[in-house]
């Protein structure tokens, strides 16, 4: 798959993939996740776990096309064209650790090519 080509290159992108997965897979969401968490942490060193009791909310803006008092996010940046989207990513990065544009530029087009969701937003 194309993921997995990218994740498994050795190059700079390959490498910064893996380091921050979760920051690309949070960027490209459709959505934002949110729950009722369960505090208590699991004992052991390896990647945060987390238990979710009660109510799970994907949280979708009512106003998904067009708001000039704030940037397009989630579901809103697949309604608008790549390297827009793709900009509006960069912007929400911190400065001091952003995520490689080209990276967001693969990763979009391939979402766009083969998600059904993606491809329902044209």
């Amino acid at each position: 798959t194309p993921v997995t080509s990218i994740a498994n290159a050795h190059l700079e992108e390959g490498t910064n993939f893996r380091r921050e997965t979760r920051r690309y897979n949070n960027s490209l969401a459709f959505a934002a996740f949110s729950s009722d968490l369960n505090p208590r942490r699991l004992p052991g060193r390896g990647p945060s776990v987390y238990t979710v009791h009660g109510q799970v909310y994907r949280r979708v803006n009512n106003d998904v096309v067009g708001n000039e008092h704030r940037p397009p996010r989630y579901c809103e940046l697949y309604f608008v064209n790549s390297a827009e989207a793709n900009q509006a990513r960069m912007r929400q990065q911190d400065v001091a650790d952003r995520l490689l544009a080209g990276l967001f530029a693969d990763l979009d087009q391939m979402l766009r090519e083969i998600n059904p969701y993606a491809q329902a937003f044209r």
